[in-house]
């Protein structure tokens, strides 16, 4: 896999990428935050390192975003999950960043599910996300 420093032309891709992940996978977080939250996405991505990820046959499989050494969001083209793809993601993030935290919702079962898998554990939690939403958090640390 390789990854590609994303630019400002690329976000209404990762805007795409972000609302079909999102639909298939936060049916706990209420239609007016999801829209609040998808207006609030395009002026934080500009303070992270985002990068578009791509396949060995130079598919499109989805895109992360770091802040330091935090993972502040991880997104695959819904096709292209269950393939490995978010394993190897993590995997080169933390080879060549020093991945060492990230924040997962804790009402979404199947994330945690991953992040432990691939070497994290659960350090603290939070009633609310960063943003002061009702959406309770569990903070995970690499191993």
């Amino acid at each position: 896999m390789k990854a590609v420093l994303a630019q400002p032309k690329d976000y209404p891709t990762i805007m795409t990428i972000w609302q079909a992940s999102v639909a298939a996978t936060h049916d706990f977080v209420r239609r007016e935050d999801l829209a609040e939250i998808e207006k609030e996405l395009p002026k934080y991505l500009p303070h992270l390192r985002v990068e578009l990820w791509y396949s060995e046959e130079d598919e499109l499989v989805g895109f992360s975003g770091m802040q330091d050494r935090q993972l502040e969001m991880r997104f695959l083209v819904t096709e292209k999950c269950h393939q490995g793809y978010g394993s190897e993601i993590l995997k080169q993030l933390t080879k060549k960043y020093d991945l060492k935290t990230t924040d997962v919702n804790k009402a979404n079962k199947p994330a945690l599910k991953f992040y432990l898998k691939n070497g994290f554990q659960i350090v603290g939690e939070s009633l609310l996300d960063g943003e002061g939403r009702p959406y309770p958090l569990f903070h995970l640390a690499k191993r």
